[in-house]
């Protein structure tokens, strides 16, 4: 048998350099966790100073490490006025996620006077959603501890200065005024200083007795219930210290809201007395409509069995011979969506012209000034109504008198002519009783308004019901003192035409001056008959045609 010819075999120094290689790399792994060049879940957030931060610091969470600080770098935000702020880089294990998009963090020192800092995070609700890789938490979401020296730096001299002047002055003020006794009239003549105070504690015990017991007891069912729930009472407390943290960031606009806030309540306190006010009517009505939102239950169970009908009649089996009824209404159907445009259009434009001129117009008043004896009491619908029963019972009450209406129709001794309103009408004239003193309505003050057929009613311009003044009184001449020559109109031309055909001169002249008295009533009459006969039915049929003396 023949041996086989040995393999060329590794030094013994390769094995032991690899060996220790591989010992190295272990103990790496081992004591950081993580491998060299895999950064893991990382997060960044900005504070308003780095302080004493630096790389691998710790990051913990309920103190305990979940990571470290792998960067802080100084950041100059995009903004003109924006100070430069410190961005901090963290990388955090399994151990410390999720991390929530609430969560805030804080830089704290690890212990009392060494000024190592480590971050503590707080994770956030778990209602919020986990950040991704690479997240960067703002401004409003972290704080920065208080140092010593910033502690101290706050009692500085001037200050300790002010601070020893307000004690001595104090004291001294004690002191001569006797100690105690100083101290009891101090507080003797503090009432302007306590008076707030004594406000705010009577405003406290409530408005009724017991409403500082409820108020307490309240509270106490309140603390009981977030008792019950940590869970709860956890995600309040750091969403509570959100806001507050949300808050303190904006220190500036709050002190400007809480100084404008008097104003805004003093502005407020009519609007919360009218809603106070509201709220009886409001329970009012509450109280009126549980009764029937108590039988709307009833209703509806009445009302199931015919919606379950309804779907029976428009379901499928039921959907083609509902079908079959409906087609020949169909074409009316259509025929009327044709002209419901023009029917719509006529609607639109009959609401337009109610709604601008007709309901504008009947809501107005008959207006005039000081002069007009019968303002107008009511708007033009409700006038217009009450003329309308006036008139429809003008003649249906009555007495052993009569109708309580009546007409007198008679005449005077007052002659009236009466210019023509419109042109090409004929004089009118009259006699009356007494005198007319004007027209109320004045003529020009009754003008109708235009009417534009060219323009749709409800751009037409509504009637004017203003009155005007007392319009003047038409020509009038006395009967009693007037000659024929003084009488107004075509009544004077006929008086005066009747005063020739009895001319008594021609008449007495046809007598003889020596002539009897019978001769001369012969004359007259004979006069007066030929007048009569000939001349007045032309004069009676001119005045009919002129006027009603």
């Amino acid at each position: 048998m023949r041996n086989r010819p040995d393999k060329k075999r590794i030094p013994n120094e390769v094995i032991g350099l690899g060996l220790i290689v591989l010992c190295l790399v272990g103990g790496f792994l081992a004591l950081t966790k993580r491998i060299p060049w895999d950064h893991g879940y990382q997060v960044k957030a900005l504070f308003s100073s780095a302080q004493n931060i630096r790389p691998h610091a710790q990051v913990r969470i309920a103190g305990i490490k979940v990571g470290e600080v792998t960067g802080v770098r100084r950041v100059i935000p995009d903004s003109p006025d924006a100070v430069p702020v410190a961005e901090v880089t963290m990388r955090i294990d399994d151990a410390g996620r999720p991390l929530h998009a609430d969560a805030t963090m804080k830089l704290r020192p690890r212990l009392f006077l060494e000024g190592n800092l480590f971050v503590d995070v707080t994770p956030g609700t778990p209602s919020s959603p986990e950040v991704a890789n690479g997240h960067e938490y703002p401004l409003t979401q972290t704080a920065t501890s208080v140092q010593l020296d910033q502690v101290l730096t706050t009692l500085q001299a001037p200050v300790r200065s002010d601070l020893q002047v307000l004690l001595r002055e104090f004291g001294s003020a004690l002191a001569d005024n006797g100690g105690a006794a100083g101290l009891h009239q101090f507080y003797a003549s503090s009432g302007a200083a306590f008076k707030p105070t004594a406000v705010v504690a009577e405003a406290l015990q409530g408005t009724a007795p017991g409403d500082l017991s409820g108020t307490v007891n309240g509270l106490d069912r309140i603390f009981r219930g977030l008792g019950r729930n940590e869970a709860q009472l956890r995600d309040l407390v750091t969403n509570f210290s959100v806001v507050a943290g949300a808050l303190a960031s904006h220190d500036d606009a709050l002190r400007r809201g809480i100084g404008a806030l008097p104003g805004v309540i003093q502005s407020g306190r009519p609007a919360l007395a009218a809603l106070n006010a509201a709220l009886p009517q409001t329970r009012a009505l509450a109280r009126e409509i549980t009764p029937g939102l108590r039988k709307a239950s009833p209703a509806i169970r009445h009302a199931t069995p015919f919606m379950h009908q309804v779907r029976g009649l428009v379901s499928q089996p039921e959907l083609r011979g509902l079908i079959s009824d409906a087609r020949p209404v169909v074409p009316d159907l259509a025929a009327l969506s044709a002209g419901a445009d023009r029917l719509l259009t006529g609607v639109g434009a009959l609401g337009g012209c109610f709604n601008n001129v007709v309901i504008p117009w009947a809501n107005d008043k008959v207006s005039a000034d000081a002069s007009y004896p019968f303002p107008a009491n009511a708007p033009v619908y409700k006038q217009t109504g009450y003329g309308l029963s006036g008139v429809a019972g003008e003649s249906r009450s009555g007495d052993a008198n009569g109708q309580y209406v009546r007409a007198f129709v008679g005449t005077g001794t007052n002659a009236v002519a009466s210019q023509p309103a419109l042109a090409g009408a004929a004089e009118q004239f009259g006699t009356l009783a007494a005198p007319i003193l004007g027209s109320v309505p004045a003529i020009n003050s009754s003008a109708k308004t235009p009417y534009r057929p060219d323009v749709p009613c409800e751009t037409q311009q509504p009637p004017d019901l203003n009155a005007g003044g007392v319009g003047p009184a038409p020509t009038q001449t006395p009967l009693s003192t007037a000659s024929a020559a003084d009488l107004p109109g075509a009544l004077g031309s006929n008086v005066r035409d009747l005063r020739s055909a009895l001319d008594l001169g021609a008449a007495t002249g046809a007598a003889g001056s020596g002539a009897a008295p019978r001769a001369v009533r012969k004359v007259l009459q004979a006069t007066l008959l030929d007048y009569l006969k000939r001349d007045w039915p032309r004069l009676a049929k001119q005045i009919r045609a002129e006027g009603t003396p």
